[in-house]
């Protein structure tokens, strides 16, 4: 793909070179937070571990930074909140819920409620009835230095 670039070729290391002993030091092992892929994670630095004492190096060389995928621990985190959030509602709400009528698609559920807000108020959202442009144009006239974080 690059033969003519052999400045990039020459930082391609050799195959015989890459083996898991590459993590022994300063390497990062980050995965799911469910249970199989904690599992595998602390099996693989187990191994790296072993390969790494095999290779002469004393448990305190050894350095092997261990973390979660952010990603997933914030859609189990807001998955939980949002659950909870609802039964409450659910359970607060029982007897008003039923009186109003369905047409008016009140709901208990979070989740759908964000999505709403990111379809209207989302800069890539490409939905025709979304007022991105006239919410940033409100931020950035009456509060200049806040930040916006980003729904999805």
């Amino acid at each position: 793909m690059y033969l003519n670039c052999v400045d990039l070729l020459e930082l391609i290391p050799l195959s015989i070179t890459l083996t898991l002993a590459k993590l022994e030091i300063g390497g990062c092992v980050s995965t799911d937070n469910c249970n199989s892929a904690q599992k595998f994670s602390r099996l693989l630095i187990s191994k790296v571990k072993k390969i790494s004492k095999e290779r002469g190096y004393s448990e305190e060389e050894i350095k092997i930074f261990e973390g979660d995928c952010q990603q997933h621990l914030r859609n189990g985190w807001i998955g939980t909140i949002t659950s909870t959030l609802k039964a409450h509602l659910v359970s607060a709400l029982e007897d008003d819920l039923t009186t109003i009528h369905p047409t008016f698609l009140v709901a208990t559920n979070a989740v759908g409620h964000l999505w709403a807000l990111e379809k209207c108020f989302e800069n890539g959202a490409n939905y025709p009835k979304g007022v991105a442009w006239v919410f940033k144009n409100y931020m950035n006239m009456y509060n200049p230095n806040a930040h916006v974080w980003a729904l999805s």
